[in-house]
């Protein structure tokens, strides 16, 4: 079968992944050709309803200080299929301690580290202290030109060391 697979968990049951995934059990069975209901752990199931997407489903908890396009830059997932995976309709569902199921490519890991823009730092200056180019920054952080970074926005960064930490508070 097509399409994302869910790596099953500890105490996970099939009702309980249909509903993460808004669902039905018969249609999980039926996409994994299941004789019945009984799943173990580390069992991959193809869950349906999500055609035309590929690589595993992860649940994450969402930590403090981290916003929808963090995560969505953390971990190389457009922030409207974050929105559509976890039926966010609202920015105040998103909160530190909420799960959240984030697509993860196999072949894209998140990216290791990040920083911020200092106040009066351009992109330019932060890559040259990072040993990149200011383009690869605007393009893994999804900015629309070199020019869009704003002070202490998080930005990944393709390697090197972290030195930011969300804090939760507005910059």
């Amino acid at each position: 079968p097509v399409g994302p697979v869910y790596i099953v968990q500890n105490g996970d049951t099939l009702w309980d992944i249909a509903a993460l995934f808004n669902t039905g059990i018969n249609d999980i069975m039926i996409a994994n050709g299941l004789p019945n209901a009984d799943i173990y752990i580390g069992d991959r199931l193809v869950i349906p309803g999500l055609e035309g997407l590929s690589g595993t489903l992860i649940t994450k908890i969402v930590p403090f200080g981290e916003t929808l396009r963090s995560l969505s830059r953390q971990y190389r997932v457009d922030e409207a299929l974050l929105k559509k995976l976890n039926h966010i309709v609202s920015p105040t569902q998103l909160y530190a301690g909420a799960k959240l199921i984030i697509l993860q490519q196999d072949d894209q890991p998140a990216w290791p580290a990040r920083s911020n823009l200092k106040q009066g730092e351009t992109l330019l200056e932060l890559a040259v202290r990072q040993a990149t180019d200011a383009w690869t920054l605007a393009e893994i952080n999804r900015l629309p030109g070199t020019w869009a970074g704003l002070p202490d926005d998080v930005l990944y960064l393709p390697s090197g060391s972290s030195d930011a930490k969300p804090t939760g508070l507005p910059a």
